[in-house]
């Protein structure tokens, strides 16, 4: 199954719901290997426009931007599976 740049947010969003961060704001959080910076706000941050989050992973070239909407991705060729892999593993993990 191909994972989708908004099924990524929507891992995102989890974790947040989650943490209780929503509304989110500005986060700056890691989930392995994976640094993702959510902006929630309406100005650009740490150059991540607004509504979108800045996902990077730490060891590999991989760099998503997404949104609710869609987002872009660059490096590897796994990125969306592999993050959103990370991010359901995190959340179940979290359940226990």
């Amino acid at each position: 199954m191909s994972e989708t740049y908004t099924e990524a947010f929507e891992w995102i969003r989890q974790y947040a719901e989650r943490e209780g961060w929503i509304p989110i704001g500005w986060k700056d959080f890691t989930v392995g290997p994976w640094r993702i910076r959510v902006n929630g706000t309406t100005d650009e941050r740490e150059g991540v426009p607004p509504y979108h989050a800045l996902v990077e992973h730490r060891e590999i070239v991989a760099l998503m931007l997404v949104n609710p909407y869609g987002g872009s991705v660059g490096g590897w060729q796994n990125t969306e599976a592999d993050f959103c892999q990370a991010m359901r593993q995190e959340l179940e993990r979290m359940a226990r």
